[in-house]
């Protein structure tokens, strides 16, 4: 289990001038910070932002999990059916490519659906400009099933952040083995429901 678990929607993350900031940073985006991501069915942009919207967000991870965090990973993702995507799902996973432990803030910046964020079984239904925190490298997490339609979308900025440390501490193979089994709990009951639903339809 991770050693900060703050589950929680923190609102008015961001003034309208530092939102409009960050769309003007992905507007000017080249194609090759932005990649789709199949297994996620996102569209992900990888492009430097404001350092006002980075320290932003830092000082909000700061004063929430009361330490000396640092912004490791920042990165707007869409979630639509444009450009030939197929229907978003994000299934039950907890972020394994990280070494160190993670606290993440995850922003919805627009969306016109509701589509909840699920931490280990608890959903947070976010509006816009407002924020969930969680463990992305110790807790599973997820989205709720839903079909989305043509004209359906989510913005989101994901905000990583590790400890302001010169040897953070690696996460152990304990740790790692722990997530992976609790990670394979929540696949199994997430599709179990899926094949209900179809069966419903």
């Amino acid at each position: 289990m991770a050693k900060t678990t703050i589950n929680q929607i923190y609102k008015n993350i961001f003034t309208q001038e530092e939102i409009n900031s960050i769309y003007n940073a992905i507007e000017k985006s080249h194609n090759d910070s932005t990649v789709v991501l199949p297994i996620y069915r996102q569209k992900a942009y990888f492009t430097d932002l404001p350092q006002s919207i980075k320290d932003r967000v830092t000082n909000l991870a700061n004063e929430i999990f009361n330490k000396k965090l640092k912004l490791t990973e920042i990165c707007f993702a869409n979630y639509s059916m444009r450009e030939g995507m197929e229907d978003p799902i994000l299934s039950p996973h907890f972020d394994n490519t990280f070494e160190e432990e993670r606290f993440t803030i995850d922003v919805q910046l627009k969306s016109n659906i509701k589509w909840p964020i699920v931490v280990e079984g608890k959903p947070f239904t976010l509006n816009d400009n407002e924020a969930v925190t969680f463990s992305g490298t110790h807790q599973i997490h997820w989205r709720e099933d839903r079909k989305f339609h043509k004209d359906d979308f989510i913005d989101m900025l994901f905000c990583h952040f590790s400890e302001d440390s010169d040897s953070p501490l690696k996460i152990s193979l304990q740790e790692r083995m722990e997530t992976e089994n609790s990670a394979i709990f929540w696949i199994n009951k997430f599709y179990q429901d899926i094949m209900k639903r179809l069966k419903n339809e």
